[in-house]
């Protein structure tokens, strides 16, 4: 029975990974080469998004926002020396598409990022893993986000108390991974992204990222939300699962749009493992036999067979995590009329 559900997982991630080469690197090689990949700076992206593409008001899933979020997050992996955002080019980037908006970075080794205002809303993008380099910094941070998005194993730590997940119900801690939870407090405490959004209580925020960076946008979109900001939305991209079920209970209970992407058969929203839950709604983005972009939701028995599998895929799969492949995806899905199948 075990081989036979083996077996059934094997072809079904065989079916939604990328094209592959007949040799086929060590899976963590290949986990190395797609996170280094991601740091690739602009124009590797298809194009650029358009600012009408932005709707902050609509609650539903919009494939607008979720393809300039998705191209906002493989910006932030533009960075200079030492992991610092690179300011100057996500300014020069946007410009070309958003004139007028104000960028501040987040630069809190090892938490990296953006925030972008105009007066009307604001979008808080978190960057994901770094990729090795040359510096002492970009080192650590790739030890301390691997081991913080791979190791499952006594990294539960508590956040804040949560509200009844039922009316007149009793108060819920909810869990979170250690590690991501370390990386949110280090910067929430500094107030770092307060300090930007004071004045933006009233208006939309969007928060997301790729990888890592969605994991730690997950835990300050409830935060905001929670300290006053009532128009939060979550848009994360191939994000790690960050906390217990009581976690993704508040974004339900309270209304609060929340939705991850995933593309293909990307085994990273599988880790760290299944006593950890995932947060928001899924749309899965994927590509047919042809290379064109197609969109989905996802049914829940399929959802749990891909994390059972996503150690499993990991060796032959890891490609579809590239933040550049979910930018391209759905901006080529928005372009097409976002259609689901």
């Amino acid at each position: 029975m075990l081989q036979i559900l083996v077996l059934i997982l094997w072809v079904a991630s065989g079916a939604s990974a990328e094209p592959r080469s007949r040799h086929t690197p060590q899976p963590f090689q290949q986990l190395k080469r797609a996170l280094t990949g991601a740091t690739e700076k602009p124009p590797a992206i298809d194009g650029y998004p358009e600012l009408s593409w932005i709707a902050p008001d609509t609650k539903d899933f919009d494939c607008g926002n979720a393809a300039v979020m998705a191209w906002l997050s493989q910006l932030s992996y533009a960075q200079i020396a030492g992991g610092a955002p690179d300011v100057e080019t996500i300014e020069r980037e946007i410009a070309k598409w958003w004139p007028n908006v104000q960028v501040e970075p987040i630069h809190e080794r090892p938490v990296e990022g953006f925030i972008l205002k105009d007066g009307k809303k604001a979008i808080v993008i978190f960057r994901g893993s770094d990729a090795p380099v040359p510096e002492k910094d970009g080192i650590e941070d790739w030890l301390r986000n691997g081991q913080a998005a791979y190791t499952g194993v006594g990294t539960e730590g508590y956040g804040r108390n949560q509200r009844p997940a039922k009316p007149n119900g009793p108060p819920m801690k909810y869990q979170t991974h250690a590690g991501f939870y370390a990386l949110f407090e280090q910067v929430h405490k500094k107030q770092i992204v307060s300090e930007q959004l004071k004045g933006y209580e009233d208006k939309p925020v969007f928060f997301g990222g790729h990888s890592l960076g969605g994991a730690i946008a997950s835990l300050f979109a409830r935060q905001f939300h929670e300290d006053g900001y009532k128009k939060v939305q979550l848009y994360t991209m191939g994000a790690p699962r960050p906390g217990s079920v009581a976690m993704n209970n508040y974004f339900v209970t309270n209304s609060v749009p929340a939705y991850r992407v995933e593309h293909g058969w990307d085994p990273v929203p599988g880790f760290p493992d299944l006593r950890f839950n995932a947060v928001g709604k899924l749309v899965h983005i994927y590509r047919d036999a042809d290379g064109q972009c197609h969109m989905r939701s996802q049914d829940k028995v399929t959802e749990i067979a891909r994390q059972f599998s996503s150690k499993i895929a990991i060796g032959f799969t890891v490609g579809n995590h590239s933040s550049i492949q979910y930018a391209n995806c759905l901006m080529k899905v928005k372009r097409e009329g976002c259609a689901k199948k």
